[in-house]
């Protein structure tokens, strides 16, 4: 008998856990973090808002929580949900609010949870002048961090640990797509994520929604540098990224300020 109880209680036990992990709405999956996170905004809640947030986007959510303070939430109105779509570890989350339709949350997966991702084009609405978009409440500066001498190759090493030269492209490449420059950084050469933050101050002033898609469709290896050929929805040809080691012998992109700008 006290065999078979101990058995029940830790079954109980285990359903119990396992009902805790389902109910973390990061974990369930991009449609259901953005609902809380828009449900915490409604109801003015921005400490439980920036648990769902990329780490940029919490500090980014300053403004808007000193507007709310004021008395202006801008978020307060009854919000649907009407779509969602999942692209790797990218999700794009379609919402109607206050008499706007096709408003959007971008998300990305960080370590097995989905996390929201705004910058200055996103939220939906219509596009906005360049002198309010530089006024914008959202600046995305995700993974920038403190001024502590830490250089990339130390930063984002695990990120690049044990990622192989055709990963990294990917995962590069997957990032510009969806103009997250701070999740393409992680992947980059100093030299190249300067150059990235600069396209991302610039981003908000591109009346073009998305720049040609880019896929990998090979990496040549040279020792410790390599080339990544990819392709752009709608061009003809193969375009390339060169790569090398970093300091720890993790594969990093290598760009040129041609390269980056030769598409504009």
């Amino acid at each position: 008998m006290p065999t078979k109880i101990r058995f029940t209680t830790a079954f109980v036990l285990l359903i119990l856990a396992f009902a805790g992990c389902s109910s973390d709405p990061q974990k369930q999956g991009p449609r259901e973090t953005a609902d809380a996170f828009l449900k915490a905004l409604q109801f003015g809640d921005y400490d439980k808002a920036k648990t769902y947030c990329s780490e940029g986007t919490a500090k980014n959510l300053g403004l808007m929580e000193t507007m709310s303070g004021l008395g202006a939430n801008p978020m307060k109105e009854n919000y649907t949900i009407t779509d969602d779509k999942v692209d790797g570890e990218y999700a794009t989350v379609t919402y109607d609010q206050a008499g706007e339709t096709g408003k959007v949350l971008q998300l990305r997966k960080d370590d097995g949870k989905w996390v929201v991702v705004m910058s200055k084009t996103d939220m939906g609405g219509p596009k906005k002048s360049d002198d309010d978009d530089k006024s914008d409440l959202f600046d995305n500066d995700d993974d920038k961090g403190d001024d502590d001498g830490e250089v990339p190759a130390d930063k984002y090493k695990s990120y690049r640990d044990g990622k192989t030269s055709r990963e990294v492209a990917d995962a590069f490449t997957k990032a510009l797509n969806y103009k997250d420059y701070d999740a393409a950084m992680r992947y980059g050469s100093k030299s190249t994520n300067d150059m990235l933050e600069y396209q991302k101050s610039m981003a908000a002033l591109d009346d073009k929604k998305s720049d040609p898609e880019k896929t990998i469709v090979r990496v040549q290896e040279d020792g410790d540098f390599a080339k990544a050929y990819y392709t752009e929805a709608g061009k003809k040809g193969e375009k390339e990224l060169k790569m090398g080691k970093d300091d720890h012998g993790n594969w990093e992109v290598i760009m040129s300020k041609s390269e980056m700008n030769e598409d504009e």
